[in-house]
């Protein structure tokens, strides 16, 4: 990921933990949570998350594909969760240990980028004896 969209993943996860620490606090505005949520949720959908994946051969990149499309999983998962969240902080039986989880979950993956890049590593690690000079591209999800 370059330097920009890293910047915005770490705006939207430090928006996040103003979240956590006012649910935390248990004296807040719903309908304040409710648009920072939305907020973030906006900005992802239209952020690009970019990966470098490397390939072997200039031939050999059908995983490519398999990446990008584990990639837009993992990008709405991120946007499914958020959406958990925005419904969780409208329920009239509100659970705040639930709507920490979702949280916690966001911010410990680091919106689901921890697991794809940990594919994209398992990848690497189980081909390393093919790779002579790995070449990269770059994947926008």
């Amino acid at each position: 990921m370059n330097e920009k969209e890293k910047d915005i993943v770490q705006i939207q996860m430090q928006k996040l933990k103003v979240i956590r620490k006012i649910l935390e606090s248990g004296t807040y505005d719903t309908g304040t949570l409710l648009n920072i949520v939305e907020d973030i949720q906006d900005t992802l959908r239209g952020t690009g998350f970019i990966y470098s994946l490397p390939f072997i051969f200039d031939k050999q990149l059908e995983h490519v594909e398999a990446y990008y499309n584990r990639g837009k999983q993992y990008k709405n998962m991120v946007l499914a969760t958020l959406e958990d969240l925005k419904l969780a902080l409208l329920d009239k039986q509100f659970s705040s240990v639930y709507t920490l989880n979702l949280i916690d979950k966001l911010l410990e993956t680091n919106f689901f980028m921890i697991p794809m890049q940990g594919l994209i590593d398992k990848w690497q690690i189980g081909n390393v004896r093919r790779v002579v000079e790995k070449q990269y591209t770059e994947i926008v999800v």
